[in-house]
């Protein structure tokens, strides 16, 4: 039985790419500025896309089982990772929703600037966890 991730270990990194960036230029505003909000990068042309992408991979990730099927996920470090992703992902939505809807971003602006600084490894293991996926072949072994 083929099993169907639904792509989000190609999109994932994509969307954590994107906030990556994101994260990067809110540290570079603080770094010239002197302060720095979440809330001063965000723009709904750079928001919309990433919501949509974030929707979709979250919807993608409850479908848990036909991805540790698919990628052969059996070791607890995977699967608690696979979760923590998941739970970040699905609650940075409510966020940019909000932001989407009214252009508050006071779901953004709880975080001081330096929670960007901190999201810059986290992000880096994000992707690096889709990206060192190796998918079962048919027989079940590991490619």
């Amino acid at each position: 039985m083929k099993r169907n991730s639904f792509y989000i270990e190609r999109i994932i990194p994509l969307l954590i790419t994107g906030g990556l960036f994101v994260h990067l230029i809110n540290i570079a505003n603080y770094l010239r500025d002197g302060s720095a909000r979440v809330g001063d990068v965000l723009q709904p042309a750079v928001d919309a896309p990433l919501a949509l992408l974030m929707i979709y991979c979250a919807v993608g990730l409850l479908y848990w089982r036909n991805f540790f099927g698919k990628f052969g996920i059996v070791s607890v470090w995977r699967k608690v990772s696979y979760f923590v992703i998941a739970f970040y992902i699905w609650a940075s939505i409510p966020g940019h929703l909000m932001f989407l809807a009214s252009g508050d971003t006071s779901y953004f602006d709880f975080f001081p600037w330096w929670f960007s600084v901190v999201l810059m490894p986290i992000y880096g293991l994000m992707i690096l966890y889709f990206v060192t996926l190796h998918q079962r072949r048919v027989d079940g072994a590991v490619d």
